[in-house]
């Protein structure tokens, strides 16, 4: 039980070290562009966040990022082996709340980690 445990937490403070990474680096590539946000995740690579990162697949997840407009994003991820590499879906926008769901892809309508 333990040792299990103890994996899952390191994994999820991986997930959520990898969210803070995305957000901070969309907050900045949206100062340093005139106020908005990339179209792509890959805009951001290199100088915002890592190129394994950019191409939308970390730790056992798929990243997929979309502009909704130039003042509005969204994140889902998803986990590529769904009970193995991870067993939450996230969702992620420019308010910082990330929102999950169990069994699917999570949306805005869903609980937020905090609750």
């Amino acid at each position: 039980g333990d040792h299990r445990d103890l994996h899952r937490l390191i994994r999820r403070q991986r997930q959520m070290c990898i969210r803070d990474s995305v957000y901070t680096a969309l907050q900045m590539y949206y100062v340093d562009n005139g106020r908005v946000y990339p179209t792509q995740l890959t805009d951001l690579s290199g100088e915002y966040i890592s190129p394994e990162l950019a191409s939308g697949s970390k730790s056992g997840y798929i990243f997929s990022y979309t502009q909704d407009n130039e003042d509005q994003f969204h994140i889902n991820a998803s986990p590529r082996t769904p009970g193995r590499t991870g067993t939450q879906y996230y969702y992620l926008d420019e308010t910082n709340i990330i929102r999950y769901n169990s069994d699917g892809e999570a949306g805005p309508d869903d609980p937020s980690i905090a609750e």
